[in-house]
C-alpha cells in the first residue's frame, strides 16, 4: 500500500482497523487487543506525515464521532496524551490528562494554543478519537518547551 497523504485508517469495533489502497479495495486487520490497533495507528499516522514532503500537521481519524464538524469559533472538550517523535516513531509522552478527570477546553482559532492544536481538531466530531502529528513549526518551534519539549520537536 502506498502511504499518502490522504490515506485513511479507522479503527474498528473488536480490535479490528480497516483501510482502502489507491483503487478502492478495503483491507480488515484484526488485533489482538484495542490497544494494538491504536498503537498500529499511530505508526500509521506518523508514516503518513512523513510521506507528505511538507511539514504539516497531520491528522488521523481512528474513531469517527457524530455530529457536526468541529470548526473555527467552537470551544471543544479533549482528553489526550502528547508523545514526541522519535526517528518516525512514538517517543517520550510528555503530557497527558487521559487518566485524569478533567478535560482540555480549547476555542478553536482564538490562539490561546499552538498552532497544532487549532488546525489539528478542525473536522472532529464529538466522541471522535484522532491522533494528530504537529511538526514544530506548528508547535513550540526552536524554542521547544523546557524541560519536557526539546526544541524542533515533532
Amino acid at each position: 500500500v502506498n502511504m499518502r497523504p490522504d490515506f485513511a485508517y479507522t479503527t474498528q469495533p473488536g480490535n479490528y482497523g480497516s483501510f482502502y489502497d489507491a483503487i478502492g479495495q478495503n483491507y480488515s486487520l484484526l488485533f489482538e487487543s484495542a490497544d494494538s490497533a491504536h498503537k498500529f495507528a499511530i505508526h500509521i499516522a506518523l508514516a503518513k506525515f512523513g510521506s507528505g514532503g511538507a511539514r504539516e500537521v497531520t491528522s488521523l481519524d481512528t474513531v469517527l464521532g457524530k455530529g457536526k464538524d468541529v470548526d473555527i469559533g467552537d470551544t471543544v472538550a479533549v482528553k489526550y496524551s502528547g508523545w514526541l517523535e522519535a526517528n518516525g516513531a512514538p517517543g517520550d509522552l510528555f503530557d497527558s490528562n487521559v487518566s485524569k478527570d478533567r478535560t482540555f477546553k480549547l476555542t478553536v482559532g482564538e490562539g490561546k494554543v499552538i498552532k497544532g492544536w487549532d488546525q489539528g481538531v478542525l473536522g472532529m466530531k464529538k466522541g471522535g478519537k484522532r491522533i494528530i502529528v504537529i511538526p514544530s513549526e506548528f508547535g513550540y518551534g526552536q524554542a521547544g518547551s523546557p524541560p519536557r519539549i526539546p526544541g524542533n520537536a515533532t
